[in-house]
């Protein structure tokens, strides 16, 4: 059930720009305005995946927290897992605005930022400070125009460098690098 609150906060978020309300929603997490109970736990919803054992099946797909600034908030709403990112191996502005956009009626939305973020070394040393607990995946994505052969070394020196104990997982994009630029067409021979 929705608090009048939270209707009257989704009711201004959506009177923004897709992105300036997604910005401060990341924002009202960072200053605590976001839940506070920690991860849902049950033992029906227990589970296991890939190795990782997850208090239940939901988490947070990259996308959300790009460059990792909201990390001990996101903890805090019940998510059996978080992932951050897509982190390239050097700092990108994406794509040129407007890149998100809402399909009001279908209750969805096109997201084309084109892996705006920070950059690995800033995005590694904001995991390797996160509060302990929990399951944090991170995604890699290639830098703009670099493709694949950036995208796995430049990645993983970054990770070196800070420690793959903060990480439980890593998930390469592989679509948004197999085209020749970022977020181009798949070229499916070039996935081996």
């Amino acid at each position: 059930m929705t608090s009048p609150l939270e209707a009257l906060g989704m009711i201004a978020l959506r009177r923004l720009d897709p992105e300036a309300a997604h910005g401060m929603a990341l924002k009202a997490l960072q200053m605590g305005l976001g839940p506070k109970s920690g991860p849902y736990t049950s033992p029906r919803l227990a589970t296991t995946l890939a190795g990782l054992s997850l208090t239940n099946p939901v988490g947070l797909a990259a996308g959300f927290d790009k460059n990792a600034t909201a990390l001990a908030p996101l903890a805090r709403c019940g998510f059996g897992f978080v992932e951050v990112g897509a982190a390239t191996p050097r700092p990108q502005p994406g794509n040129p605005k407007p890149r998100l956009f809402r399909l009001t009626e279908d209750r969805a939305a096109i997201n084309r930022f084109g892996f705006n973020n920070d950059g690995m070394e800033a995005i590694a040393a904001r995991i390797a400070r996160r509060p302990k607990g929990g399951i944090l995946g991170l995604n890699l994505g290639a830098a703009f125009g670099g493709g694949v052969a950036i995208l796995v070394p430049g990645s993983l020196q970054n990770l070196q460098a800070v420690g793959w104990t903060h990480v439980g997982e890593l998930v390469p994009t592989v679509d948004g690098c197999l085209g020749g630029g970022v977020g181009g067409p798949v070229d499916e021979g070039r996935l081996g």
